[in-house]
């Protein structure tokens, strides 16, 4: 069952099981109902509150208090391809009203190159620097900004004129080697606001690159998303399948520590057409090629691929950068490849039991037509199989194996 509802700002509410406490109405009635269930309803004083209401992709749809406002009726906002609110209409379709952005979010003036001329409503803000007003708080990448006029990013704050969090990175692990735009420790979205947004003020996802109310292109967007995040929770079933102490654990492990959870770190993740590949990394931004996961278990074949960069991750930051050659980089992404395969879909049990953590018969995975595992293969032979075709694999990239290392003199 999933909840489509989200309350905050009040202590006294939560969630108990099933049931949603919600503060309503001017008399500030507490109503506790099973969700989607209005049956039987208890009332009791409770303190004023903001009410949040979602949909199904996360983005908020509504939101209600209970105070006392001069602000009535209802408003529709409507976003461009960052999430930044660009124009605010009432229930009639006019437009009350809107906005224009720097790169990093600072607000235009009316008497910025005449925005407010005619046939514009007047809509624009005169002094959106030092007194903004508007009936909803939701500004720059949908985040709110407050009467301090800095936007508030659930980790930190951030000054639009500055283009600048106020506060550095509370995680040292966002900072990468190889990427000197992570280096300052107060840069919003590695300094590329037109590509990059920051929904928590810590993880990046490349902007949608939507055109402007194309909602169906929005849609897929959140859909891919979706997608990448249950591609790391089969990554996570995939390690959980072997022991803790075995390479193929320690493998998959190092990969989902590198990608690390969303709004704690990590790498900028992206989707769009690639040449070939499903996935490719690029320092520490990695693209997937939706259009290369056309299956109705996606996300399962994601977390292949989502396993395969991740390892190219954490090798970059395990090792100096440039110290492993490509052949053994490459390798070890196609070893992780079957690792997350085989965790994922070798057969577990006999007869009618028989079956996988995902479920599925046995079934083999293989790139540029050489099967780099197979569930059915048996374990004395599975490792060779599997070592033998990987190689294969990558000498068709034109990849060529290092030199064996030269003798040691003895001491």
């Amino acid at each position: 069952m999933a909840a489509t509802m989200r309350l905050i700002e009040n202590p006294r509410q939560g969630f108990d099981g099933l049931k949603a406490t919600v503060c309503l109405g001017s008399s500030g009635a507490k109503s506790n109902t099973a969700l989607g269930d209005t049956a039987s309803l208890t009332t009791e004083s409770c303190p004023s509150t903001t009410v949040y209401v979602y949909n199904a992709l996360g983005q908020l749809a509504a939101e209600y208090d209970n105070s006392s406002s001069s602000a009535t009726g209802t408003s529709y906002l409507f976003t461009d391809m960052l999430g930044s609110v660009r124009t605010i209409t009432n229930a009639s379709g006019n437009v009350i009203e809107c906005y224009d952005y720097l790169p990093f979010g600072r607000i235009l003036s009316a008497s910025d190159n005449g925005r407010n001329a005619a046939g514009l409503n007047n809509c624009f803000p005169a002094t959106p620097d030092t007194n903004l007003t508007s009936i909803v708080d939701e500004k720059f990448t949908g985040q709110k900004r407050d009467e301090t006029g800095l936007d508030y990013f659930g980790a930190r704050y951030f000054s639009a004129p500055l283009g600048r969090f106020t506060s550095p990175d509370p995680l040292l692990n966002s900072g990468r080697p190889d990427n000197p735009q992570t280096w300052n420790r107060y840069a919003y979205v590695l300094n590329n606001p037109l590509r990059f947004i920051d929904p928590t003020g810590l993880y990046e996802w490349e902007a949608s690159d939507c055109d402007e109310g194309d909602k169906k292109c929005e849609k897929e967007y959140k859909k891919n998303q979706k997608t990448f995040r249950d591609s790391l929770k089969n990554l996570e079933a995939a390690r959980n399948s072997f022991g803790k102490n075995s390479e193929e654990y320690k493998r998959l492990d190092a990969a989902l520590k590198t990608y690390g959870k969303e709004g704690q770190g990590g790498p900028t993740i992206g989707f769009g057409a690639l040449d070939g590949a499903a996935a490719e990394t690029d320092g520490n931004r990695v693209t997937f090629d939706p259009s290369k996961f056309k299956s109705s278990d996606t996300a399962k074949w994601l977390a292949i691929e989502t396993g395969h960069e991740g390892t190219h991750l954490s090798d970059a930051l395990a090792i100096a950068i440039g110290a492993m050659p490509s052949f053994t980089a490459e390798y070890r992404g196609y070893q992780t490849s079957a690792f997350v395969f085989q965790g994922l879909f070798t057969p577990r049990g006999s007869g009618a039991s028989a079956g996988t953590f995902m479920g599925g018969a046995a079934r083999g995975l293989e790139y540029g037509g050489r099967e780099i595992w197979n569930t059915s293969w048996g374990a004395a032979d599975a490792a060779t199989l599997r070592d033998r075709a990987i190689r294969g694999v990558i000498n068709s990239l034109g990849y060529s194996p290092p030199p064996p290392p030269l003798p040691q003199p003895r001491r």
